[in-house]
């Protein structure tokens, strides 16, 4: 429900920014920088949109409001019962892994023993290379991205975060692994060849 309520709300912020940036009203991307439209469409003194198109707009950010309000409203009863349950707590104890994460897991896994391992539950989300050849030769490309993207998105964005955060620096199964796609990084094994590369 949550995921639904967001892919509608981007679908209203997206309609704003269009119909407003038809009159050189813009602003930066993100749903942060939507109060300054809203700022513009209720602001008397600025008349810049014509008296029809503007009450159609503030119908818009009326809609926006309510999503907002019914976003947070899902938003703690997901953390709610995550608190609840205890496959969730043990979750949210992974690095990369928030409320929102765990239960989403928690929920969609229902039976974790169908998976004989972890490469078969990534499988499964499509988070592992594709399988492309012939004649017996095999190539492995970019990940498959088959299975539910929802949850993908979820653990590629907790992924990503796990690097920047205080916890990285704490664990010292996350420094070991950091240190690992480093040594193994292109640019960490040749620095002179990329330097020179990127100075053409």
């Amino acid at each position: 429900m949550r995921a639904l309520l967001i892919k509608q709300r981007t679908m209203m912020i997206n309609t704003l920014r269009g119909l407003m940036a038809a009159f050189g009203i813009v602003v930066a991307d993100g749903p942060q920088h939507v109060g300054e439209l809203v700022a513009v469409l209720t602001d008397p003194d600025a008349a810049r949109i014509p008296a029809p198109l503007h009450d159609g707009l503030m119908a818009i950010v009326e809609s926006l409001r309510g999503l907002e309000h019914r976003i947070a409203v899902s938003e703690k009863q997901i953390v709610s019962w995550g608190r609840s349950s205890q496959t969730c707590r043990h979750l949210i104890t992974i690095p990369g892994y928030g409320p929102i994460l765990s239960t989403a897991t928690a929920a969609m896994v229902i039976n974790p023993a169908a998976f004989t391992s972890g490469r078969h539950f990534s499988a499964s989300l499509g988070l592992v290379p594709r399988q492309d050849g012939t004649g017996g030769k095999v190539r492995l490309g970019p990940i498959s991205k088959r299975g539910n993207g929802y949850r993908r998105r979820l653990l590629v964005n907790g992924a990503m975060s796990v690097p920047s955060s205080k916890r990285a620096k704490q664990d010292p199964w996350v420094a070991k692994l950091l240190a690992t796609s480093r040594a193994k990084s292109p640019l960490a094994r040749s620095p002179t060849k990329w330097r020179g590369s990127a100075g053409r």
